[in-house]
């Protein structure tokens, strides 16, 4: 059974919640302190931290995120937040988050959250998606058609013989597509382009 942290500095929230999750998780702990939120996640090492940004310590759940990142990289994050400054719901894209939710959303659409990001998906709200497009759209508008689908085959984590074949194109071609893509993007190697994905925001 697939395991859950709750961080929330509200209990009723983190009650109910719990109360929705129970027969299909298993729920070791919650919380509404961010510092021991963090000593939870590296103790229990759960598949799904879900955390509010505002908790009753001084640790800010940006923090938390940062902090689990670094010691229990097994562990999902998803955000379930009341700030809807978009700026904020950035930096939770950009800190390698899971998923965003505002607390305005029903249980049903919290749920399906959860399933969603535990079954391996990324779950943001649509306008964020909308306008995390509009970003990269206008961030890489010097890659061909070609190198954009190279890049995304790579950032899938293809080699250079499956994309030859899956875009019926030789190594070689396949190869020159990838030098030119990671030149635009001012890239040294192909390591690189995955913190830039991640850094951009970008769905592959």
């Amino acid at each position: 059974m697939q395991t859950i942290i709750i961080v929330d500095d509200h209990p009723l929230i983190r009650v109910a919640i719990r109360s929705s999750l129970e027969s299909d998780y298993r729920v070791l702990a919650e919380t509404g302190s961010g510092a021991h939120a963090i000593r939870l996640a590296h103790h229990h090492k759960p598949d799904l931290l879900i955390l509010d940004l505002m908790l009753e310590d001084s640790v800010s759940g940006l923090e938390v995120i940062d902090g689990i990142h670094a010691r229990s990289e097994g562990t999902k994050i998803l955000v379930l937040t009341g700030n809807y400054a978009s700026e904020v719901a950035e930096q939770c894209v950009n800190a390698g988050v899971s998923g965003l939710l505002y607390k305005t959303s029903d249980m049903f659409e919290i749920r399906r959250a959860i399933d969603a990001v535990l079954a391996g998906y990324a779950f943001f709200p649509m306008e964020l998606l909308k306008q995390k497009q509009e970003r990269i759209v206008g961030k890489i508008p010097d890659l061909s058609r070609r190198e954009r689908q190279v890049m995304h085959l790579i950032l899938r984590g293809k080699t250079n013989s499956e994309i030859a074949d899956g875009l019926c194109l030789s190594s070689k071609t396949v190869s020159t597509h990838k030098t030119r893509m990671l030149q635009k993007l001012g890239l040294e190697s192909v390591s690189n382009l995955f913190e830039y994905a991640r850094k951009q925001g970008i769905q592959t």
